[in-house]
């Protein structure tokens, strides 16, 4: 008798804790209506050639709503905040039909130790005839580079945008 006792009181438990879990499926799901981000690469390198790993490399894709987007404007908005809270921006619209890639070299940034905060923000605006809203991303992805030094002024260089199809 307590053995199956034993077993109804975990098959609650196991029901509570199942239910209580949030959905993973959902037929009214807004996935498709919403804008991906997904960092690729952040880390620290020497793409100046000054022989000081102080240039912070940044790699991300930009995706579009599959149902809203024919075509339209990515407003893009990126941040790099070092450990002691000094930061610095871009801005910057692409125009594009389909997903992007877009790298950004944050030249003589990485010149602390310790974890560094890369920010984007995403809003679109696309040409698509229906009126559905698209609602804005954001993400934030910490990463760690070593320090260096600081050989020169902070320079933030939009090396490319390549779009998907």
């Amino acid at each position: 008798m307590q053995k199956q006792y034993r077993i109804l009181v975990i098959g609650f438990l196991l029901v509570v804790l199942i239910a209580g879990l949030p959905s993973q499926v959902s037929a009214d799901s807004d996935d498709d209506e919403r804008i991906s981000i997904i960092v690729e690469n952040a880390n620290y390198q020497d793409c100046d050639n000054d022989n000081h790993d102080d240039d912070v490399l940044t790699v991300f894709r930009v995706i579009p709503p599959d149902d809203d987007w024919d075509e339209g404007i990515l407003c893009i908005t990126c941040t790099i905040e070092k450990p002691s809270g000094s930061s610095i921006e871009t801005n910057f619209e692409v125009f594009t039909e389909d997903s992007v890639v877009i790298t950004i070299v944050w030249f003589n940034w990485a010149d602390e130790s310790g974890d560094y905060i890369l920010r984007i923000r995403v809003e679109a605006n696309s040409y698509d005839d229906d009126d559905d809203e698209i609602s804005p991303a954001y993400i934030e992805h910490v990463f760690d580079p070593p320090g260096g030094s600081d050989p020169g002024p902070p320079v933030i260089a939009i090396m490319s945008i390549d779009e998907m199809r």
